[in-house]
């Protein structure tokens, strides 16, 4: 398979992923409470957020490095950069 239609698939796997997983994990995080909370000294305009679901970019994290771990050629180095980075940046927002 050439280095063009391996990005395809995984691209298309990546966006499958999401789309399949991304309503249940949503439902899941409502169900638990897990929601944007609003200070009450801030701008009025920010209520509307509140309870909004918070954590969404797991969604796109997990399901970027499932496909890409399982099969990229992992011997390429700006794969593996790419993997750091992603994981680095997805754990950046959790923390945040």
């Amino acid at each position: 398979m050439t280095e063009a239609a391996m990005a395809l698939s995984l691209g298309g796997i990546t966006f499958l992923l999401t789309v399949i997983w991304g309503g249940p994990l949503i439902r899941v995080l409502k169900m638990y409470g897990i929601g944007e909370r609003i200070r009450i000294e801030g701008p009025q305009r920010h209520f509307t957020k509140l309870g909004t679901p918070t954590m969404g970019g797991i969604i796109i994290v997990v399901s970027t490095l499932i496909p890409t771990i399982l099969w990229a050629r992992l011997d390429n180095l700006y794969i593996l950069f790419g993997i750091v980075v992603v994981s680095w940046l997805g754990l950046l927002g959790y923390i945040d």
